[in-house]
């Protein structure tokens, strides 16, 4: 195919109106799925094809569907859009349940993938690519953090929505997801409101989300053995980075020097790549299998925050 695709988008909220936006910018012909009058109206006066308020009436003349519904109905909506057998981009988690997730990717690992929007930040492409090339010696540990107040997302908790951003950053870094080791919850009247967690191999990783923290804060840190690497602003045009010279730390900061970068967003990156690839490029880059992955991880962190918490008490 070498024309504009044309795009099934499911969900038109929030976030689905960036990627709507986003998409007609691309050059692409969109069609709206939404179940809110409000939505549909919107969709329309933005330069939608169509829009309509279920899934059967969306056009069979689609070449890809992207997904932007509460993470609570994915699986369902995964469920319905399979049988189109055309690609399919979800918005992350794949599911909020592992044996849904698994059950996914058995039945179309080759055209579900997951819209891991920080896979495709430039400042993250950075980290990799300084990674892989061993610029800095062998990397030692690496640590992704989102601490914020309060969520926006009333269906499932900031685990499950925030969790798969730093797995995902843990993983285009390094090639991998190093395994679980322990995982500490925070409890807010009897609910998870946030995670932190610890992986290890010949690598070790920290990630810790949470909605109880009063600063917003989104970190991602990557030690080598001859530098530091420090992401403190998502927005920023750089990485910084601080040499480290000898095996002793410096007593005093070294001066920061600022490794460039594009501040194009991530998820118009994302959405690119997925345009591309229905016209013949390469997939994305987060698959079914490693999606399905990622929910599975998130759920034993959470069964052993639960285990440690029975053992005793670490509720707010």
């Amino acid at each position: 195919m070498t024309a504009d695709p044309h795009i099934g988008l499911i969900g038109c909220g929030r976030w689905g109106r960036h990627i709507l936006r986003d998409l007609l910018a691309l050059g692409c012909r969109v069609s709206v799925v939404s179940v809110s009058d409000e939505s549909r109206r919107y969709a329309r006066e933005h330069g939608a094809l169509s829009a309509v308020g279920d899934l059967e009436a969306l056009t069979d003349q689609v070449d890809g569907i992207i997904i932007a519904v509460k993470t609570s109905l994915h699986y369902e909506i995964l469920k319905q859009t399979l049988p189109r057998n055309v690609p399919v981009f979800c918005e992350k988690p794949l599911t909020d349940n592992a044996d849904g997730a698994w059950e996914i990717a058995d039945l179309a690992a080759d055209r579900v993938f997951v819209m891991d929007k920080w896979r495709y930040h430039p400042a993250i492409e950075l980290l990799a690519e300084r990674v892989a090339a061993a610029e800095f010696g062998r990397v030692i540990s690496i640590d992704s953090h989102r601490l914020q107040w309060g969520s926006s997302h009333s269906d499932v908790d900031v685990v499950w929505t925030v969790m798969p951003h730093e797995l995902s950053i843990i993983r285009h870094v390094l090639g991998r997801i190093p395994p679980l080791r322990s995982a500490l919850g925070e409890w807010r009247n009897g609910e998870l409101c946030g995670i932190s967690a610890l992986l290890s191999d010949s690598v070790g990783a920290t990630t810790r989300v949470s909605d109880n923290y009063p600063v917003h804060l989104r970190e991602v840190r990557v030690v080598c053995e001859g530098a530091v690497l420090l992401l403190d602003d998502p927005y920023a045009d750089h990485v910084n980075l601080y040499r480290l010279d000898g095996e002793r730390l410096p007593s005093k900061l070294p001066l920061a020097e600022k490794l460039g970068v594009s501040t194009e967003f991530p998820l118009l990156r994302e959405l690119r790549w997925f345009c591309d690839y229905l016209k013949g490029g390469p997939a994305p880059l987060s698959n079914a299998n490693e999606a399905a992955a990622v929910v599975a991880m998130i759920a034993d962190m959470r069964a052993a925050a639960e285990r440690l918490r029975n053992s005793g008490s670490n509720e707010c």
